[in-house]
């Protein structure tokens, strides 16, 4: 959890948010400057144990909705973003449903799967880094396969080799968020998430 050492230096309002994505698919997409409509939740620092240089501090809107017997939570992280907030994650909203959230946005291609209501919004990449861990590779029967396993702290890696022994866990995205309204026709460099209503 956020010490209040480590509190202090987050900002208190961003529209740049970091959001973690798995290493699927190959290459990385969306690139550097590409516009995306990512469905995502959000992710307190003690869920996934992220280095503090990715930690955000947003304010928030939390909205509780019900879709076919369920209870969700959609926090609105302003610019028409929303992004789905899981049990796990403590926030206590005050009468107008607003609050603070610590911690970072994670792409899920399957959010469906999980939560009936769609998030909204998009923003676009700023950048891109990878957080690693220290690696352990076990040989198995057939030569030349290891079983991989994990373990340690993540680390932010910018660029360059990896270290001895380490390998990417995540992609770690700078995301800006991109007011609702603007830039509405989508290009060759816009990428939204797949529906399975239409079997993409």
């Amino acid at each position: 959890m956020p010490t209040r050492a480590d509190e202090g230096r987050l900002p208190r309002t961003s529209t740049t948010i970091w959001m973690l994505e798995d290493l699927e698919p190959f290459p990385d997409d969306p690139a550097v400057g590409d516009r995306c409509e990512p469905t995502t939740y959000w992710a307190a620092p003690d869920m996934l144990g992220l280095p503090a240089e990715l930690w955000c501090r947003v304010e928030a809107r939390i909205e509780e909705v019900h879709v076919d017997g369920h209870r969700e939570r959609v926090a609105h992280l302003g610019e028409g973003f929303t992004t789905m907030l899981p049990d796990a994650v403590e926030a206590f909203p005050d009468t107008a449903g607003r609050t603070s959230l610590t911690g970072c946005l994670v792409r899920d291609r399957h959010l469906w799967a999980d939560y009936r209501t769609r998030p909204t919004g998009s923003g676009r990449v700023l950048e891109r880094n990878w957080l690693i861990q220290h690696a352990i590779r076990d040989p198995t029967r057939s030569p030349g396969w290891f079983s991989v396993s994990h373990d340690g702290p993540l680390r932010v890696h910018h660029g360059g080799s990896l270290p001895p022994n380490h390998a990417v866990v995540w992609s770690a995205l700078s995301l800006e968020l991109i007011p609702a309204g603007a830039g509405e026709t989508r290009g060759a460099a816009d990428h939204g998430e797949g529906d399975p209503e239409r079997g993409v």
